[in-house]
């Protein structure tokens, strides 16, 4: 296209920064961006948003703020690219922060930005305030909880030691447990050293999936890590 002379138009080049994004082409997106400055290219929320998601996949979470900041106009899914980008990148409290931002600039958030937002809660070790927006989506927003909202707060709960919390979230959710979802719990088990509830996992995670041996190896982790090598021993073998 370049070498015809055609120039892009927006569609074309939030393409090609998906692409980058999705890559991890990070000088690749950083020449779109240097070629949107030199021919003095609008930076539209779609582009804008296009160039955060790509720099924070790439890793570069300061170039990602830098463009969000200055940006015009902001949509919910410019505010929710910043807020994961920040959440997967150890910017936890900014991305909390970020997040109240948003809700002072009157923009609602919606399942995917409360994602975002429980990842960093659990990153951090917030429980207190996971829980809030937890609740938060129901009561005042009215979004549906889905499985990865129910995912983050079984790995938040569980990696605080919080294990009987979290076994009963699960047993409250209105849809069955994944292996995802069953193995935050495992892991919870194994840092906190909780054996009776590890095999009590193990037996609806062999349910889940029969095939994956990689069950027994948790379990035996979770013996090591109480003192109980010999049971750890017979699960290996």
């Amino acid at each position: 296209m370049q070498t015809e002379q055609v120039k892009p138009n927006e569609v074309t080049l939030v393409s090609v920064l998906s692409a980058c994004a999705h890559l991890g082409a990070l000088e690749q997106g950083k020449w779109v961006h240097g070629y949107l400055r030199s021919n003095k290219v609008e930076l539209s929320v779609f582009l804008g948003t296009s160039l955060i998601d790509m720099y924070a996949k790439c890793g570069e979470v300061e170039l990602a703020l830098e463009v969000f900041n200055g940006m015009g106009v902001r949509n919910l899914l410019a505010w929710t690219t910043m807020i994961k980008g920040l959440a997967m990148h150890g910017g936890d409290m900014e991305a909390l922060s970020l997040f109240s931002d948003m809700e002072r600039a009157g923009i609602v958030p919606d399942d995917i930005t409360f994602i975002g937002v429980l990842c960093a809660c659990t990153h951090a070790g917030l429980v207190d305030q996971g829980r809030q927006f937890f609740d938060l989506m129901t009561t005042k927003y009215s979004i549906m909880r889905n499985i990865e909202h129910y995912g983050c707060m079984v790995d938040l709960l569980a990696r605080n030691g919080l294990l009987d919390k979290a076994k009963y979230l699960i047993q409250s959710m209105p849809m069955e447990p994944d292996a995802l979802i069953l193995g935050a719990l495992m892991t919870g088990c194994r840092f906190h050293r909780n054996v009776e509830l590890a095999e009590d996992v193990v037996k609806h995670l062999t349910q889940l999936e029969p095939e994956n041996g990689g069950v027994y190896v948790l379990l035996a982790n979770v013996y090591a890590a109480s003192g109980r090598q010999e049971e750890a021993r017979k699960v290996r073998n």
